[in-house]
């Protein structure tokens, strides 16, 4: 069986990757293996994808977990994942980032990597937050937890990029000064990689000013040497001067025009919150399309809603919200929502 999936992805042909982990017999000790799954249309196994739609891949430890799947324009597929270094049952936690690269018949790909496997540097409590392929075949992967984000660029071949932050390692900066006052940001998992190969991440901020400080949806950023975009909104960063007391981003995607819509969750009173989409233009400015600061919100009057996820649905941004007892789908798009 699998333990929970992780990720998934949607193929032009309406075929669904599943991102997850075998583990025939779950438990300590029993050996573990990063999993994809592909899943026709209808929701049921590929049987032309390995062996009855899935295929288990071994990162080079006992245990390996997968945990993030993208799909690269030529149709190979991106599986990211980590592998545990110390034996789960001796109650310590260090993991290694590792990627496979396969071909759509689920076979790997052996010009990737070793044997169809890159394993990146550093370890520690870390996992795969995201991956994503770029335009000249290579991979960009998304990693760190709840304190800490990195990102690692690898080439084609799987190797690392070394012009990417000079060894192939980014770690997105975590603050900054605004008019004197420190911003903290936590980034959010998810990134839009660029035609032009440039990345795109969305954070929450927290500025220390006034009572309890206050939090914002922010944007970065960052050149194909993983440099910040200075040419993007102010000095690389993009965030709404005005609104809400408390803003908070919740995932990412790329909207017709280079629009980024993120995420957010609001809330402005105690005990109220509404969520919806903050949208920023190519030029990190708010996109006037859903208002003069960028929002387009449920404009839901009672209760506490917050954004899950975001999704690029037709041109439009579908966010899902949920409630106390409900989960509700709102769909912006230009200056009007449905």
């Amino acid at each position: 069986m699998s333990i929970a999936s992780e990720d998934a992805v949607v193929a032009p042909d309406g075929k669904i990757l599943v991102a997850t982990t075998s583990c025939p017999r779950c438990g300590v000790g029993k050996k573990s293996e990063a999993r994809v799954t592909r899943l026709l249309a209808n929701g049921k196994r590929d049987p032309s994808f390995g062996v009855a739609g899935s295929v288990d891949v071994p990162f080079g430890r006992r245990y390996s977990y997968g945990q993030a799947v993208a799909l690269a324009a030529n149709g190979d597929i991106l599986l990211g994942g980590i592998r545990v270094n110390y034996g789960v049952d001796r109650g310590e936690s260090s993991f290694t980032l590792a990627v496979a690269r396969l071909r759509g018949d689920g076979s790997l790909d052996r010009s990737f990597g070793r044997a169809g496997v890159s394993i990146l540097r550093g370890s520690g409590e870390i996992g795969v937050l995201d991956i994503a392929p770029t335009p000249s075949g290579g991979a960009v992967v998304e990693g760190g937890n709840e304190i800490e984000t990195f990102l690692w660029k690898l080439r084609r071949d799987g190797a690392t990029d070394r012009g990417f932050g000079g060894s192939g390692l980014v770690e997105p900066r975590a603050g900054r000064k605004v008019n004197g006052v420190l911003e903290e940001l936590s980034y959010v998992p998810g990134i839009v990689v660029l035609p032009s190969g440039r990345l795109l991440l969305a954070a929450t901020g927290f500025l220390y000013k006034g009572r309890g400080g206050r939090f914002r949806v922010v944007a970065t950023r960052l050149r194909r040497d993983g440099r910040p975009d200075d040419s993007y909104g102010d000095g690389g960063l993009a965030a709404v001067a005005k609104g809400p007391r408390w803003t908070s981003a919740n995932g990412l995607t790329l909207l017709p025009g280079g629009v980024l819509a993120i995420a957010a969750t609001f809330q402005s009173v105690k005990e109220r919150s509404d969520f919806g989409v903050i949208a920023f233009g190519a030029n990190g400015r708010p996109e006037r399309r859903f208002g003069a600061d960028g929002r387009c919100r449920a404009g839901l009057g009672e209760g506490r809603y917050e954004a899950l996820a975001v999704a690029n649905v037709g041109g439009s941004a579908a966010v899902i919200g949920n409630g106390a007892a409900e989960s509700l789908l709102l769909s912006c798009r230009g200056s009007r929502r449905s």
